[in-house]
């Protein structure tokens, strides 16, 4: 395990510290694609992800919130059904947030911009920002709370980190990627953007370079550009967070 930080014990947050904000779309207010093949519409995913969220860990409920970012089309997909609690907000987008974004990969981008902008007015030390077609592993917060604390704690390049709970690869065994005993560096390939924790010293670094890089590259490749430039990249070396949707919403086959 590499050293750790003169000010660990002062870093180590809980889940009160941390805000779970979901990028999403009215899915069903657009053409879907699967197999490279044209649908009439899209199909909803978020639903699981939130059933998934508050079923895989009593941890769940001290969440600082869970707020759900919503980057086109009607809300009324959210608020029909989770109009009976407090325990989820739904953003709607600002009326300007797509003007001039002509395809689905610069929208979701707009929208993964604002989302971070929204961490940024907030008060939480860390934020687990996700796609809205994920589930998440059972006991999810007890494994991602110490990786998270491992990484907070332990002296690396950056104050401000980045950890990636999704991968195609088990980095089990790979001892040469080991930082600690719950997380390691985030080599091999990168598998998008579907459940990434950020500290929150990270945000305003990549917020900048997404402003500055918003037509070069999709937005997962702009955090993989960003990441690798900053040295701020990590992973867990199991998968903590898995991708179940099958329509695209444009950004894919």
């Amino acid at each position: 395990m590499d050293a750790l930080r003169p000010d660990a014990a002062e870093r180590i947050i809980g889940p009160e510290d941390i805000r779970v904000l979901v990028f999403t779309c009215n899915r069903r207010d657009i053409p879907g694609i699967q197999g490279g093949s044209k649908m009439g519409q899209g199909e909803h995913y978020i639903y699981q992800t939130l059933s998934s969220l508050w079923m895989c860990d009593p941890m769940t409920h001290r969440l600082a919130g869970v707020d759900l970012m919503i980057g086109s089309g009607d809300p009324n997909y959210l608020w029909w059904f989770y109009r009976h609690t407090d325990k989820v907000k739904f953003h709607e987008a600002p009326p300007d947030l797509n003007k001039g974004a002509d395809t689905a990969h610069r929208k979701l981008t707009r929208n993964y911009m604002r989302t971070i902008q929204f961490a940024l007015e907030t008060d939480q030390k860390g934020f687990l920002i996700c796609e809205d077609d994920v589930v998440f592993a059972d006991g999810f917060w007890d494994y991602a709370m110490n990786a998270i604390n491992e990484m907070r704690c332990i002296k690396l390049k950056q104050d401000g980190n980045t950890l990636t709970f999704y991968s195609p690869r088990h980095y089990i065994g790979t001892n040469s990627f080991y930082r600690g005993a719950y997380f390691c560096s985030g080599g091999g390939p990168f598998a998008g953007l579907c459940g990434i924790y950020y500290d929150r010293e990270c945000l305003q670094s990549l917020l900048d370079y997404l402003v500055a890089n918003e037509c070069k590259e999709p937005a997962d490749l702009l955090y993989v550009s960003w990441s690798d430039k900053e040295w701020t990249r990590y992973a867990t070396p199991i998968g903590l967070v898995q991708h179940v949707g099958g329509v695209s919403a444009g950004t894919s086959r």
